[in-house]
């Protein structure tokens, strides 16, 4: 009789615990090493994000009318460019879908992640 006794408890200690680890999820974050997952900064995504869409007319590299329209001094090739402008970036490229105005346009998951590295405060790294 001890013997089914000490089964029962032990089948429902183990159940317990089982539930809680899997509330807990486990306890296993390797999360926060992919790029993907991790929240965005200027570093993981912004940069590349500016680079692949914007800065063929966005860049202090460009005048005149190789900006094919883009406004002089909206520039998103370096970190200070990106956050002076990074309202309107979030606005038009983010939320919005006017920019770029070109056929090569950002995904929805890519402009969900420049909202939110803009809402975050525009982290460097």
């Amino acid at each position: 009789m001890r013997t089914n006794r000490f089964f029962l408890l032990t089948s429902i200690l183990v159940f317990v615990l089982a539930i809680v680890l899997f509330a807990c999820g486990g306890g296993d974050d390797d999360d926060d090493d992919n790029d993907d997952a991790a929240a965005p900064t200027w570093e993981n995504f912004a940069q590349g994000f500016f680079a692949d869409y914007c800065t063929r007319c966005h860049s202090s590299e460009l005048a005149g009318v190789d900006r094919v329209g883009a406004p002089p001094g909206v520039d998103f090739d370096t970190y200070d460019g990106a956050v002076a402008d990074a309202a309107d970036a979030r606005e038009r490229a983010g939320v919005g879908e006017s920019m770029p105005p070109d056929a090569t346009k950002p995904t929805q998951a890519e402009r969900d992640r420049l909202t939110a590295w803009v809402d975050a405060d525009t982290p460097e790294n």
